[in-house]
């Protein structure tokens, strides 16, 4: 029997019959009946697993054999991307709140009893032995064959637990007040209530002796002891370590400031659930200097961790279980995301498999299923690489998309002001007068005015021989680091015909150039830090080099000291008071790769590229010492501070803002992209078009479409919920923010047309459509709104209370309400009149052609022949359906728990089930183009890369074949079959495997094409 996934009723029957007795019988409680309801109908859990699933080559494609019994008589079948999944459940009779895993054992506190499970790899969790209690049990663990048990009632309870089939209570101590966290090592206990650190004699465990007592600096939730060192966090003021070598003269030994709210050590480094910051991972091999080693933030507020093995589990704030590799602590790698269908409140990592408490229930994550990775969640936000700062107005060169401005009055909500393409890929910027320079790459620099910061316009070009970078004003020259091309001087006296007036050779690439007092230093990469004498701007001459023993990309000049990142190895500090002799005074490695500092007073804030933000202490620029950290979102390549923030350019992550207030622990203050939720989704010649939210109106170049990359934005009042286009203009329903046009003729520049004046009671638009001359705007208490758009005028409201609209192309418009499809006229849009109905309640309502489908949760898809409103097909999901659209012969549906429903309905009597993609569960709204779905719902764009079809016959044995052409994506499959009739479904998990034909030699490596290239006179592709 294979990895099966059933229904509730028969997930409650195989419990009764399988579970083992927790005193009498293992119940139904009202709580785990509500686990089980939020799952949706369908989220029963496999009882026996393959030894090994059959395979399909991706290369060749080809047929495989499925072992399939108890599937639905007649059920379609369908591949949905695999990964991740709940490979066992078991009911534990009640609410649990903690779980400890030793030896094979797992031990839950579940209300006030402990329950002791055994564990195997090919089989449910076996119910050893249950001890009940009196308090609700809070917290465990265990040393030496002693379960140590802190429950609610102020009770430290220590149970011996070496037979742990006949657990046996042996003391009972009594506590001041409950514990906030408990941890014990051979012979000591830890108990931590709020800002009291207490430590217990052991060993003896049935008479417990308090040694010591600690006051805290702060309120602690967690606690691990390692080597003679206590690790504390505290969730206002990071982590503490303690020396407790001496339990009567415990000392405060190190700290790493930022949120904390999970902590643990192995091995000399420690891990950390940092909240909002993600997984810090420190050296704490010099416990009083824990030291930054990587991060990864891109996995929400990470609440709790687990350790095993050189892998992370995390539980985050949305109840998401992410996997992640830490054997490299550099770079820890995300090896999948697992996204329960039910909250989850604690989690224990053994050897890759996740036992998570949910509610009543302990599931057993299996995560040795590799996903062929075809739903992606995320976007590349640009370019963002240097900026300038003036006025309040934030001045950025993004590599993508030219330069945009933002307003940063408000410094963590910066807003989209304007956005000017340039033709080339923008590198740098600098800011005069009415006038942004901007290094262009391979088209020079573009100069710009931007004396109306809404509407910037170009006003002349320069061509360079190199690649246009990075650059410094002074006076009526600009200095330009171009790259491959040296550096230039540019007249820029008269912004409307620049011109260079003075040109040098550099040793290597010029990435930046600092400007002061007549002296230009640039840093080329691997030639270092070259000073030129500029006093004659027509004849620049060298007159020093320095070699950093790495490739210079920054350079900022101060009291005679030259601050250089190099991207290998950090920041050097020079002294070049005789800039003929640079001499080399300080230096500090950074875990990443150095390129753009920045300096406020005392401090450095160093962008580290994949490694963040550092904060170094400089007031001594002989010893420069790290202080901070902060890993951004994306890869940062630039900062500047003003005031209490840092603004970060952070490449494909866009622009972050952190508060810097306290400059050893940055903290997430703003960010201009994942601001609010994605709501709805248009894709239309190889753009997507997002409503935003509180973020507006974003727009992607969605031509790659497993690479969105952010192009523009345009700010807006109100919660933008729904955007439609008509033309080349985009219509936005934004709330109470009201009603909205912005042309989109060019989606690098879009513009603003009008706000539209609506008149209804409540004046919330909800909902937009269009066609042609007139606008849909609804609120769904009530009615539709008909404006004119030409005019703006409001024609008339059709008074309704409406779940869905939708424009048909014979010009009326449809609603889908409560009571039927109302079919109204708008031929004349002064009046119009409801010319039919079709009785049957919608919740969705869509037409293509002469097809029209409507969803209600009742019956699920029904299809139907618009001009006769005759009924064709159906189709039962068994799940809510949040979004519909039809293309061509196929309908896509978003759906609670597939994420995304493809159906053929080439043949509308008889929709087929095609392809199911529940990764991209949580997502609301979708929009199809070009072989792939885009859907909203989340912080940002997820992407559906569609997968061919592929066939299925039953071979009438319990078995069914699949055949699959080939370049299927390699990864692990979940077969689903669903009943589209009673809406029945079966998932049978990691049911088939695509995977890589062996490779018949090494493969080729980018040292072997580096040195392929060398051994034919050509350079190897050098970095951008």
């Amino acid at each position: 029997m294979a990895r099966i996934l059933t229904g509730v009723s028969q997930y409650r029957r195989r419990l009764n019959s399988a579970s083992v007795s927790l005193a009498a019988s293992a119940a139904f409680p009202g709580v785990f009946l509500l686990r089980l309801a939020c799952a949706a109908l369908a989220c029963a859990l496999s009882v026996a697993v393959l030894a090994a699933p059959p395979e399909i080559d991706h290369k060749l494609g080809g047929s495989a054999f499925i072992e399939a019994r108890g599937l639905p008589s007649g059920a379609q079948l369908a591949l949905a991307p695999g990964g991740s999944y709940v490979q066992y459940g078991t009911a534990l009779g009640g609410a649990a709140q903690a779980i400890m895993v030793k030896d094979r054992l797992a031990y839950i506190a579940s209300g006030s009893s402990l329950l002791i499970f055994g564990l195997a790899e090919d089989s449910p969790p076996n119910l050893l032995a249950q001890l009940r209690g009196q308090g609700k049990i809070t917290h465990v663990a265990l040393q030496g064959g002693y379960a140590y048990l802190a429950d609610s009632a102020g009770t430290l309870r220590i149970v011996d637990v070496h037979d742990p089939q006949r657990p046996q209570p042996v003391a009972a101590q009594p506590l001041p007040q409950p514990l906030s966290a408990l941890h014990v090592e051979p012979g000591r206990a830890y108990l931590v209530s709020g800002k009291q650190l207490d430590i217990l004699d052991i060993s003896q465990p049935q008479t417990p002796q308090r040694i010591a007592g600690f006051t805290l600096p702060g309120e602690a939730i967690a606690v691990q002891v390692a080597e003679g060192y206590a690790y504390l966090a505290l969730p206002d003021a990071g982590l503490k370590v303690l020396d407790v070598r001496d339990p009567h003269n415990v000392r405060e030994a190190g700290s790493f400031r930022g949120e904390a709210r999970d902590v643990a050590v192995v091995q000399g480094r420690a891990y950390l659930a940092n909240g909002a910051t993600g997984l810090t991972i420190l050296d704490v091999s010099e416990p009083q200097a824990p030291r930054w080693l990587g991060s990864v933030n891109r996995i929400g507020a990470s609440l709790a961790l687990s350790y095993d093995e050189g892998h992370i589990a995390l539980r985050n704030d949305r109840s998401e279980i992410t996997l992640i590799d830490v054997r490299n602590p550099g770079l820890p790698k995300i090896v999948a995301v697992h996204r329960p269908d039910c909250p989850v409140d604690a989690v224990v990592l053994v050897q890759k498999q996740v036992l998570a408490i949910a509610g009543a229930s302990l599931e057993t994550v299996n995560f040795s299923a590799p996903s062929p990775g075809a739903v992606d969640v995320g976007a590349n936000f640009g370019g963002s690489r240097r900026a300038v700062l003036r006025d309040n107005i934030l001045y950025v060169a993004d590599w993508f998309s030219g330069l945009h401005l933002y307003d940063i009055s408000e410094p963590a909500a910066p807003r989209h002001l304007a956005a000017f393409h340039t033709p080339g890929s923008s590198k740098g910027v600098a800011v005069r007068g009415d006038y942004a320079y901007v290094g262009d790459d391979d088209h020079g620099v573009q100069i710009i005015d931007i004396s109306s910061p809404r509407r910037p316009r170009k006003v002349s070009e320069i061509a360079t021989p190199g690649l246009a970078y990075t650059m410094k004003l002074v006076g009526d020259y600009l200095y330009l680091a171009d790259h491959r091309g040296g550096f230039h001087i540019i007249g820029v006296a008269d912004a409307a015909h620049p011109a260079i007036v003075g040109s040098a050779q550099t040793a290597d690439k010029a990435w930046a150039v600092e400007v002061v007092d007549g002296i230009a230093y640039v840093a080329a990469d691997n030639a270092g830090l070259l000073v030129f004498d500029v006093s004659d701007p027509q004849q620049p001459k060298q007159i020093a080099a320095h070699s950093l023993g790495g490739a210079a990309e920054d350079v900022v000049i101060r009291d005679h000291l030259a601050y250089v990142a190099s991207f290998e190895n950090g920041m050097h500090i020079l002294d070049v008071s005789n800039p003929s002799q640079p001499r080399a005074i300080g230096h500090l490695p950074t875990p990443g790769n150095a390129r753009g500092i920045e300096l406020d007073g005392h401090v450095a804030y160093i962008a580290d590229w994949v490694s963040g933000i550092q904060v170094a202490d400089i007031s001594d620029p002989a010893q420069p010492r790290l202080i901070g950290s902060h890993d951004t979102a994306g890869w940062s390549w630039g900062v500047l501070v003003q005031g209490r923030y840092a603004y970060v350019l952070d490449w494909w992550g866009g622009i972050a803002v952190l508060d810097v207030s306290k400059p050893a622990a940055p903290a997430p203050a703003g960010t201009y992209h994942l601001r609010g939720t994605a709501r709805d989704v248009v894709a239309r010649g190889g753009y997507a078009y997002v409503a935003g939210g509180s973020n507006g109106l974003q727009i992607f170049d969605v031509k790659t479409p497993q690479n969105p990359i952010w192009m523009a934005g345009v700010d807006m009042a109100g919660d933008v919920q729904s955007i439609w286009l008509e033309n080349r203009t985009a219509y936005l329903a934004a709330g109470e923010g009201g009603l909205l046009a912005v042309d989109i003729s060019n989606p690098f520049e879009p513009q603003k047309i009008r706000r539209y004046a609506v008149q209804a009671d409540g004046a919330r638009v909800e909902l937009v459509r269009a066609r042609g001359k007139l606008v849909f705007a609804a609120d769904r208490q009530h009615g539709v709104v008909i404006i004119n758009a030409a005019t703006g005028q409001q024609t008339a409201m059709f008074a309704a209370k409406i779940n869905d609209m939708w424009p048909a192309a014979d010009g009326r418009l449809l609603l889908a309400t409560q009571g039927g499809v109302e079919i109204v006229g708008v031929s004349d849009p002064a009046r119009p009149r409801r010319v039919q109905r079709l009785p049957q309640r919608a919740e969705l309502v869509r037409a293509q052609g002469n097809l029209l489908a409507i969803y209600d949760k009742t019956t699920g898809i029904t299809l139907y022949d618009y001009p006769r409103l005759r009924r064709l097909g159906r189709f039962n999901p068994a799940e809510e359906i949040f979004d519909l659209q039809l293309s061509g012969n196929r309908l896509y549906a978003s759906g609670s728990l597939s994420g995304l429903l493809v159906l053929d309905i080439s043949d509308a009597r008889h929709p087929a089930l095609k392809a199911a993609y529940p990764a991209a569960s949580g997502t609301t709204r979708l929009s199809e183009f070009s072989g792939a779905v885009f859907m909203a719902g989340r912080e940002t764009l997820t992407t559906v890369r569609l997968l061919p079809d592929v066939a299925f016959s039953s071979k009438g044995n319990g078995g069914i074949t699949v055949s699959a052409p080939p370049q299927l994506p390699p990864g692990s499959y979940h077969l689903l079959a669903l009943d589209a009739v009673s809406g029945k479904r079966v998932v049978q998990y990691d049911a088939l495997r695509v995977v890589m034909p062996a490779p018949k030699s090494r493969p080729f490596s980018l040292q072997d094409f580096d040195r392929a290239m060398r051994e034919r006179g050509l350079t190897p592709m050098p970095r951008q």
